[in-house]
């Protein structure tokens, strides 16, 4: 049998996290650890501790020693080694005594037949002798060593030369340590972490030759990045598939960077890690690091990079939406089939990537604005022979290619946009991220038609929705204006318009500069010279500039584009191989096997993988690649349909099939279009027409085109539609772009509904304006929703723009729309739901709700990733006035507010509680128990329940009893119990919404017998005891000090000058801010320390030993207050964040940790003396110009007045 298989440097716990986690648990008594995984243990009492190891419940396996003597303890050593994974020393010498007590004990434990668990050994701030570590036997078990800020000597390499030496994991803070001996072939060494990359680039390419994992500390320079990427790319010897980067704090400029060393097609990384350290910030501050945008910037670059190999991807720990998490799985499905298919990587050894000689242009606007004129004049070859061409020809069906040349290497590809809106429904298949393509952007001036400023607006907004999700430049516009009626009045209008919208969209817009300076052009369409004289060298620099950034592809990619031959040898070439390139519905099987040479598998991975590449770039359409099919069933049919086929002529698809089911329409035709209902046997024999004979091609078309949204089925003989069974396939097809039934409004019923609704909208990030999706994607929305609908076994009605169905009483509606009242009218999506107030099964209505939602925001991101969608919740009056009129909102005031942002609602409640009123303008007001779900409600309001329960239970526990003892009236707070029936169902129904898909709620649902009336009712006297307890909790806390009578206030507190509570002991010798509490009979509470800092002093040593029990009990105030999320922001905000991230294990260990353990006697009541005094040194401290006037210093530094009640801040002083 040979040695077992290593594991992955990437399959083990980073030390980072392991360190972090036994520093944040700091302990001082043997009984606190066994609560723990990992913490720091500062006592001397190691026989106990030896105790605890050897108990069979131990869950302890990382531990940092603070305290001498634990190598003389008997037996204690003996046990760490056989019962603990990670052992740290903290400033302990580690010198050959303490060595060889390890030696012994692990002997001992040998001797005894106890495995040796230690595989991790932490080292700070200690002298270590690494002669003495060589000689002996702890390298030999030992796996993972770190050193941090030791005195060693620099020889590193007598220890890892050693055959017997198994440290793989090597953690450094001074490169100094660095010497090209400890990289020599030989040593066990996988995977080292530095402080910072070292800028010696002979060593730093040493060191990725020799090793598979780099991990980084400090936040790197440009520079160092820069160096970086050329010892990893363009180093052939480099070994290196592991980078992990941990900084304090990494700027997103930086990230990006970090994000551009991915992208290059050379790139051998196959695991990459990004975290920041969360030690060394408040909660606040962590929180607030921009997750998202560093997720986004790692994501674009690998999307961008065909051929990177990363498998393993962490950004900063969990995923920041489903959706970024959703596009990583596709990122690593594509990387996948890469690495199964040796043909791709054997052709990326023999040929490098491409880049692409050819760049897209688009033709934007609406019908008859003379696109399709502009485009053939631009690629005539005489244009000066023949002046004019004819602008009297049909509409464009879909969308036209033409191409352009540039000499013998560059080409552009126009493709020329149906204007009308019917059409809008594909075109955003083809906008692949509209930052890496060319626009151009015609309107009409003069002449019939519609108003040039809006229609002008919706395709500026149509191009910038359609960016990648970060975006490395702007989308590049030509705006045109194209000229039919010259008349000084339509050019000063037209000229206006455009001058506006410039001005506006400027900042995520690049317009070109015309020939006369300004940032548009003034053409006649039908004058072909005049055209190609103004547009045809502007756009000669833009191909340019766009071929020069565009990112390179796989060179089987290029070849099927340019449908060329090769004479390599992976690559078979024959006659078949180039027909079937020429076929315009491509099986991948067929073309695998007349293209690639090897084992069958690999020949499909090769072929899906470029197909993958291909429809990303907008080349070809396959949705193989969707998370609906990875990775299913090879005997799947269905899936099958979809994974092994492909259309491959663009142009045909989106112009020829379309043209089928949305028939061509003449310029003089009043644009009355076909029927929006199809048989299905019609659909098919329309195909056959076309040519396409292969049954499968057919039905693969159809299969397609619902995909896309541009068909819905209809009267399904099966609710499961299979169109790989003829049996199972839709009676109709409904063409939803050409609906025209507007929805007649709610059902009437004597039932008393709840009226829910939500909108979902893109967020203003483009400053006063509202980016819009196109038409195409709400096409997509509303056919998954009548999918959807389908598949639960609902009837539905569709429209022009909206879906219903009724379910068990329950009403919902789907319905888009927007602030223009105009064909661009795309702006949101309503979701609306009537429930019944008694229906039984009414939380059903919720997971409609979040299906829906979740289908409306997939789509969305999949098709247009640079918007960020909001949530937000809309009038309940509104949602009841809903039908026929509602353009007009029904009866509802006009001017009322329409929605509240969903976000902004929850923190309004968790601030004022459920008893707030959300208005809408002129009396109109909606409760939150009335506006929200009651999931929405239970993610409130449980989270606070435990808060309430938790923290009552410390104060009880450690509070209550020390102030008793002192003879006060201190009672303990009782905690009323919250469970009932209606709740238990509430928080079952809420982990199945989380858990389960629809068919697992229906069922669950049979049995589920309650109404919205029993949650409302259950609901507000959960609200009512949880209010009660706190009001309760909070006057005890304030009543702490309450017996004790002074002049002086009574509850100090300290900061830094950021207004961050730190711990206390390293504040002695330092300066810091003192504040005092509010002293308000309701309830005691921190000021606003942004207007009121407090009073600067000096921390004297031993300060603590005297006055830390004076500090206690504002600690306990303040921990309550952020507990139950009391304090909003900016009062005690950051002070508020940093109790809640110091109390995470409860208020003792908030307390211990501000005094670091020293102190026995903390939890004791202050004394008056001590209170006084502290006070005099704090006045003594104060500025000068208030002297000795208490009053003005107190108000001035404090914010608090002299009131009956104690010092108060203004606001409590009456």
């Amino acid at each position: 049998m040979g040695e077992p298989k290593q594991a992955r440097i990437d399959d083990y716990e980073d030390l980072g996290s392991i360190r972090s986690e036994m520093w944040y648990h700091w302990v001082s008594h043997v009984f606190e650890l066994n609560r723990y995984r990992a913490a720091k243990f500062d006592s001397e009492d190691f026989e106990g501790f030896r105790e605890l190891l050897l108990q069979e419940d131990n869950i302890l396996e990382h531990v940092i020693l603070r305290r001498e003597g634990y190598h003389k303890a008997e037996g204690f050593l003996e046990a760490a080694v056989s019962k603990l994974s990670s052992l740290g020393i903290y400033e302990i010498d580690f010198r050959e005594l303490v060595i060889r007590s390890f030696d012994e004990a692990i002997a001992a434990a040998k001797h005894k037949g106890m495995p040796i668990k230690l595989k991790t050994l932490f080292v700070y701030s200690c002298a270590v002798d690494l002669d003495a570590l060589a000689g002996s036997t702890l390298p030999k078990y030992l796996e993972r060593l770190e050193f941090f800020h030791c005195d060693c000597s620099p020889h590193l390499e007598k220890l890892l030369q050693d055959p017997a030496c198994k440290i793989w994991e090597l953690s450094l803070d001074q490169n100094e340590y660095l010497t090209p001996a400890l990289f020599q072939a030989g040593t066990s060494l996988r995977k080292l972490t530095l402080i910072d990359i070292p800028n010696d680039q002979a060593l730093l390419s040493q060191i990725c030759g020799a090793i598979e994992g780099l991990g980084i500390s400090n936040e790197p320079s440009p520079a160092e990045i820069s160096l970086l990427e050329d010892c990893i790319n363009n180093n052939a010897k480099s070994k290196l598939w592991f980078l992990e980067l941990t900084p304090f704090y990494l700027p997103l400029s930086i990230v990006q960077l970090l994000g551009r060393l991915l992208t290059s097609p050379y790139c051998k990384l196959e695991s990459f890690s990004l975290g920041v350290k969360r030690e060394s910030f408040s909660s606040c501050e962590y929180f607030s690091l921009p997750l998202k945008e560093y997720q986004d910037a790692i994501l674009s670059n690998l999307e961008a990079n065909y051929s990177n190999r990363i498998q393993r991807l962490r950004i900063r720990g969990e995923w920041a939406s489903k959706l970024l998490e959703d596009r990583w799985l596709r990122v690593k499905y594509r990387n996948a089939l890469f690495q199964k298919s040796p043909v791709l990587a054997q052709s990326a050894l023999e040929n490098p990537p491409v880049t692409p000689s050819t760049t897209k242009l688009f033709m934007c606007g609406h019908t008859a604005s003379g696109k399709t004129t502009i485009s053939t004049n631009l690629v005539r070859p005489y244009a000066a022979l023949c002046q004019c061409v004819s602008q009297d020809h049909a509409s464009t069906v879909g969308i036209e290619r033409r191409t352009l040349r540039f000499g013998e290497r560059k080409k552009l590809l126009i493709y020329d946009l149906g204007g009308q809106e019917v059409y809008h429904a594909f075109h955003h298949y083809f906008l692949r991220g509209s930052d890496k393509d060319l626009f151009m952007v015609v309107c009409k001036v003069g002449g019939p038609g519609g108003d040039l400023e809006t229609e002008l607006q919706y395709w500026l907004r149509f191009i910038a929705a359609h960016q990648t999700a970060t975006p490395a430049r702007k989308p590049t516009i030509f705006l045109v204006l194209n000229i039919f009626v010259r008349h000084d009045r339509f050019l000063v209008e037209a000229r206006a318009a455009a001058t506006t919208l410039l001005l506006k969209y400027k900042d995520k817009l690049d317009f070109v500069q015309g020939q006369r300076g300004d940032h548009y052009f003034e053409v006649n369409g039908l004058n072909a010279r005049q055209v190609q004289k103004e547009l045809k060298p502007k756009l000669a620099i833009a191909v340019g500039e766009m071929i020069n950034e565009v990112t390179v592809i796989p060179w089987t990619c290029d070849e099927v584009i340019r449908e060329r031959a090769s004479s390599t040898p992976w690559y078979h070439i024959h006659k078949r191989a180039q027909t079937i390139v020429q076929q315009r519905v491509v099986d991948l099987h067929e073309m695998s096997k007349a293209w690639f040479q090897g084992e069958k598998e690999d020949q499909a991975f090769a072929a899906q993988y470029t197909f993958i590449c291909l429809h990303d770039m907008g080349e070809v359409v396959y949705f193989g690649a969707d998370d609906t099919y990875q990775n299913t069933h090879p005997n799947d049919k269905e899936a099958a349909l979809i994974v092994n086929n492909a259309v491959l002529d663009m142009p045909w698809f989106l112009h020829t099939v379309l043209g089928i089911f949305i028939p061509k329409q003449d310029r003089n035709n009043t644009m009355k279009w076909g029927e929006p209902k199809w048989s299905t046997a019609k659909a098919v024999q329309e195909l056959k027409i076309l040519g396409e004979t292969a049954e499968g091609n057919i039905y693969f078309l159809l299969k397609l085109l619902c995909e896309m949204g541009v068909l819905i089925p209809d009267g399904m003989r099966s609710w499961d539609i299979r169109w790989s069974e003829p049996r199972n396939l839709p009676e109709h097809l409904i063409v939803p772009a050409l609906l025209r039934d507007e929805f007649t409004g709610w059902i009437e019923s004597e039932q008393t509904y709840d009226c829910w609704g939500r909108r979902l909208q893109a967020d203003d990030t483009m400053k006063g304006f509202v980016l819009l999706p196109s038409v195409g994607v709400f096409a997509v929305i509303q056919a998954k929703v009548k999918e959807m609908c389908n598949r639960w076994g609902h009837g539905s009605n569709i429209g022009a723009g909206w879906v219903s169905f009724q379910e068990d009483l329950i009403q919902v509606l789907v319905t888009i729309g927007g602030d223009y009242k105009h064909w661009t009218d795309r702006q949101w999506v309503d979701i609306m739901l009537m429930v019944p107030k008694e229906e039984k099964r009414g939380l059903k209505g919720e997971q409609f709700m979040k299906e829906i939602r979740d289908c409306v925001v997939k789509e969305t991101n999949r098709a247009c990733p640079f918007i960020k969608l909001e949530e937000h919740a809309l009038n309940p009056v509104k949602v009841r006035q809903f039908g026929k009129a509602s353009r007009q909102q029904g009866s509802c005031n006009e001017n009322s507010k329409s929605c509240w942002a969903l976000q902004e609602v929850k923190q309004m409640v968790a601030r004022e509680g459920f008893d707030y009123h959300f208005t809408w303008g002129f009396g109109d007001s909606t409760s939150a128990l009335e506006l929200l779900m009651p999931s929405e409600v239970n993610e409130i309001i449980q989270p606070r329940k435990r808060a309430v329960e938790e923290v009552v239970k410390e104060y009880n526990q450690h509070i209550v009893p020390v102030y008793q003892s002192q003879q006060q009236q201190l009672v303990q707070v009782e905690i009323p119990k919250f469970e009932s029936d209606d709740m238990s169902n509430l928080a079952k129904f809420c982990y199945q919404l989380h858990k389960r898909q629809m068919q697992g709620i229906q069922i669950y649902m049979e049995d589920f017998k309650v109404s919205i009336t029993d949650i409302k009712e259950s609901l507000q006297k959960l609200q009512k005891g949880l209010k009660d307890t706190e009001n309760a909790l909070i006057k005890s806390c304030s009543s702490l000090l309450e017996s004790i009578k002074l002049e002086c206030p009574k509850l100090p507190h300290l900061t830094m000058a950021s207004s961050l509570l730190l711990k206390y002991s390293p504040l002695i010798g330092k300066r810091a801010n003192i504040s005092y509490l509010c002293e308000h009979p309701s309830g005691c509470h921190p000021v606003d320390l942004k207007k009121y800092p407090g009073v600067p002093i000096t921390i004297p040593n031993q300060w603590f030993k005297k006055y830390s029990n004076i500090f206690v009990p504002a600690i306990t105030m303040c921990f309550t207050l952020a507990k139950l999320g009391k304090v909003a922001m900016p009062e005690g905000g950051e002070l508020v964040g940093t109790l809640i991230e110091l109390g995470a294990n409860g208020l003792k260990a908030t307390i211990d940790s501000c005094f670091e353990g020293d102190l026995n006697n903390r939890l004791q009541p202050a004394s008056k003396d001590d209170i006084v005094e502290l006070f005099e040194y704090v006045k003594k401290n104060s500025p000068q110009r208030y002297g000795k006037d208490r009053i003005l210093m107190m108000k001035k530094c404090f914010g608090l007045v002299k009131s009956p009640s104690g010092w108060v801040c203004k606001d409590h002083h009456y």
